[in-house]
């Protein structure tokens, strides 16, 4: 089993036979954030949190990430405009 095995031009890992993806959640719920970034993390992905629509815009465009979780109704630009 390959534990932390990074492949060259991904940002993939493979923890324990799965692949870890790197994951972007714009949520401004505090509660519902840390809910969705606490089980992210707990199946091995790597999480980011943001929860204004601007800044959410700003970050999709300076990093890469394999998935971005986007609430639709956020302070700032909503996620149907970003």
């Amino acid at each position: 089993m390959a534990r932390g095995r990074h492949r060259r031009g991904t940002r993939q890992v493979a923890v324990i036979g799965r692949l870890m993806n790197r994951i972007l959640v714009v949520e401004d719920e505090p509660g519902i954030a840390l809910a969705l970034e606490d089980s992210l993390r707990l199946e091995g992905h790597e999480v980011e949190v943001i929860a204004d629509g601007m800044e959410a815009g700003r970050r999709s465009r300076e990093s890469t990430f394999d998935l971005i979780l986007l609430d639709a109704m956020l302070p700032g630009k909503d996620g149907f405009t970003i």
